[in-house]
């Protein structure tokens, strides 16, 4: 629900393309949907779900932006491949429905100023086993060239100033290219090629949640303990990868900075990586830092209660525990709220309207079995205050109305 595949071009056979330009164009997840793939964007200026050969041809500033308020129960508000993404995942489908595999070839091509961004406020469903980092939500994965399935060689290309960033606490890898074995074991090359001042930040934590880890701000290469993976084989030859930076996200509140892991390149699982006659000049690896300490402020709490339809996609790991798939499924969650409020207006006794500075809170529910009871949360907080202010006559507040 709520995705956004290939603002360019969406490709889902065979694709040839040569001496063109991909500029501009948007892949944008929804956002407030429910779901598997919840609001992700994957593929900003192309997506490939079949094979494709591109050469002499220039993809810059396109951007893969993931939606926000997104639930699910894996990579909800993901933001994927914001130059181009290679890769299908019709290898999970069973027998007798169609299957491929992506394969991808590049030659003598520019991928330059894309992005990959995750959205805010995204949440997952816990399952009955610990969710690893490949679908965690909000990430930023592969900013100028996601490859998550098949194979994959890239020749005498420049990959250049391209960023993958994750928010409110999500990973941010590959900020060049990602080789993800997400469906399988990527294989392939990067030869004679330059990967030159790109970016994998982590996002920023909020209150008592650490910032998110920047990974691989050139190169990535790895699964992150994908469900659906496996280690592949990667050689570079003749590559000049300077000036990359992997950044951790500054912390929350009450929380930690996230980790910067590999500049320049990172290899993240056990696949076979072959580096040749290849030079790292002026890479980074930066950790976030830790959020400021105990912040005194007036607040109130109230319960609220919120009711979600659940949808789960084809091939999503909760068809194989019974759950059908494109069935709506009624979960209702319901949880106290904590509003902060401005200090300064709220002891002012002409203040008709106060705002609040911060809204924090988690909502709880149950899943019909096996799943086990789920929280959503941290939430993004956007804006809202208290109205229409009454005081009684030593100034003390007797009423209000909630906007927000």
């Amino acid at each position: 629900p709520g995705l956004a595949v290939g603002g360019g071009l969406h490709n889902l056979t065979e694709a040839t393309i040569d001496s063109s330009h991909f500029v501009g164009n948007d892949a944008l997840g929804g956002s407030n949907n429910f779901g598997s793939f919840a609001g992700a964007a994957n593929g900003g200026g192309i997506y490939s779900d079949g094979s494709l050969e591109l050469s002499g041809s220039m993809i810059n500033h396109n951007r893969a932006l993931g939606g926000s308020n997104n639930v699910g129960d894996i990579n909800a508000g993901g933001g994927y491949g914001g130059g181009l993404t290679s890769g299908s995942v019709t290898p999970l489908n069973e027998d007798p429905l169609p299957q491929r595999s992506a394969a991808l070839d590049v030659e003598r091509s520019v991928v330059q100023s894309n992005e990959a961004v995750g959205g805010d406020a995204n949440g997952s469903i816990p399952l009955p086993f610990a969710v690893p980092a490949a679908h965690l939500p909000g990430g930023g994965i592969g900013g100028g060239v996601l490859v998550y399935q098949g194979e994959a060689d890239i020749t005498r290309t420049a990959i250049i100033d391209n960023s993958a960033e994750g928010r409110e606490g999500g990973l941010g890898a590959g900020g060049g290219v990602f080789f993800f074995n997400f469906v399988g074991g990527v294989n392939g090359s990067l030869t004679h090629s330059t990967v030159k001042s790109n970016l994998a930040q982590g996002g920023p934590g909020t209150r008592g949640v650490s910032g998110g880890d920047g990974l691989g701000g050139g190169v990535a290469i790895g699964s992150l303990e994908s469900l659906f993976g496996s280690p592949g084989e990667m050689t570079l030859t003749g590559v000049n990868l300077s000036g990359n930076v992997a950044r951790g996200g500054d912390g929350g509140p009450d929380a930690a900075g996230g980790d910067g892991q590999g500049g320049g390149l990172v290899k993240l699982d056990d696949s076979d990586v072959v580096l040749n006659r290849s030079k790292m000049l002026f890479n980074r690896a930066i950790g976030g830092e830790a959020g400021e300490q105990g912040v005194n402020a007036i607040m109130f709490a109230t319960t609220i209660v919120a009711d979600y339809e659940f949808i789960v996609i084809p091939g999503a790991p909760l068809v194989g525990l019974g759950f059908p798939a494109d069935t709506p499924i009624p979960v209702q969650a319901k949880g106290e709220f904590t509003f902060k409020l401005d200090p300064t207006l709220l002891n002012d006794p002409a203040a008709t309207s106060v705002p609040f500075i911060d809204v924090s809170g988690t909502l709880e529910g149950q899943f019909p079995e096996p799943l086990k009871p789920f929280t959503l949360g941290p939430f993004e907080f956007n804006s809202g205050s208290l109205e229409n202010v009454v005081r009684d006559a030593d100034g003390r507040l007797t009423s209000a109305d909630v906007q927000g």
